[in-house]
């Protein structure tokens, strides 16, 4: 009820309940009779019922109007944005943006992704220098703020996956998630998993209040990627107004991004304090839409008895 919000409407109500009040009491506490004065106090006690019975019967009527003006607002913004900002589009495209941009009710800001890379040995640890690496451990930190649009969608259900293309279960693990002031740990995490199919784990939480300045999340994982697997995909889940990806990895890889967007994201030069690679990307991107991170053994890094042995996906990967 926007219109309450207007104080002089609650003025309005506020005297006019009092007025009511004003009207009736003296008949309660009076009991005139066949008197001009008795038939005032009568006349004024049914003219205070019936402002009582005309604020609620106020109320609803204009909560009503406040809807349906609301609603008509709606739709002549849709229809003059089919118009002016959808002009020459195919209608399946048009609502697809409808859904999932315009009348989405979450948006995020501030999304940073922070990357370490480790080279890893078949034994379970840190590959040693000249060591044939057979795998990549990597240890990403999503920090995000989540948003809501609309005063009357504040309640946010958060969902995260993570890909089991190419590794085992055991090799994918939900390291920790914190949202607002909610923690969870692994153990915690490992309950909440579900392993939708051969390729995909994903965790379900309980929802969660938005505040009016959003609400921070914090997500840890650890995954061991064969290097024959040498990618990570991020794909956002709902529209982002920003991106940062920061990487830290040892001088034996080569590390590149490549941009699912129209726009390709710019490097940051130097990077932040602590990793050797940075990317940013300044436009907004729509739901799935995001990055790919992709990496591969330095040449000069493989060990002279263990060149040919090395995958051609991880000798040679796509910029």
């Amino acid at each position: 009820m926007g219109f309450l919000k207007d104080s002089s409407t609650r003025w309005w109500l506020a005297g006019g309940f009092i007025l009511a009040l004003l009207l009736i009491t003296p008949t309660i506490l009076l009991h005139p009779s066949g008197t001009l004065y008795g038939y005032l106090i009568e006349y004024a006690r049914e003219l205070g019922f019936a402002i009582l019975v005309a604020i609620p019967v106020l109320l609803t009527v204009e909560v009503f109007n406040q809807r349906r003006i609301a609603q008509l607002e709606k739709e002549t913004l849709e229809k003059q944005a089919r118009v002016l900002v959808f002009k020459g589009l195919p209608e399946l495209l048009i609502t697809t943006i409808q859904d999932t941009v315009v009348d989405g009710a979450f948006y995020r800001s501030g999304y940073k992704v922070s990357y370490t890379l480790t080279p890893w040995s078949a034994a379970g640890t840190p590959a040693a220098e000249g060591e044939l690496v057979r795998f990549v451990k990597l240890n990403a930190t999503h920090q995000f703020r989540v948003h809501a649009r609309r005063n009357d969608k504040k309640t946010f259900r958060y969902e995260t996956s993570l890909s089991l293309d190419g590794v085992s279960r055991h090799h994918a693990k939900f390291l920790g998630l914190t949202v607002g002031p909610n923690h969870y740990n692994p153990a915690q995490l490992a309950e909440m998993a579900d392993e939708i199919d051969a390729n995909l784990m994903l965790v379900r939480h309980p929802d969660f209040a938005v505040s009016d300045v959003g609400l921070l999340v914090q997500l840890d994982t650890e995954t061991v990627y064969p290097i024959e697997s040498p990618f990570e995909a991020i794909i956002t889940s709902m529209p982002s107004e920003n991106l940062v990806v920061r990487v830290n990895a040892p001088h034996t890889l080569k590390v590149s991004l490549d941009t699912l967007h129209q726009k390709p994201m710019r490097p940051h030069t130097p990077p932040d304090i602590g990793f050797t690679h940075q990317w940013v990307q300044d436009l907004g991107l729509f739901e799935g839409q995001g990055a790919m991170l992709r990496w591969a053994i330095q040449e000069t890094a493989l060990p002279a008895t263990a060149v040919t042995g090395v995958p051609e996906a991880a000798a040679a990967p796509s910029a």
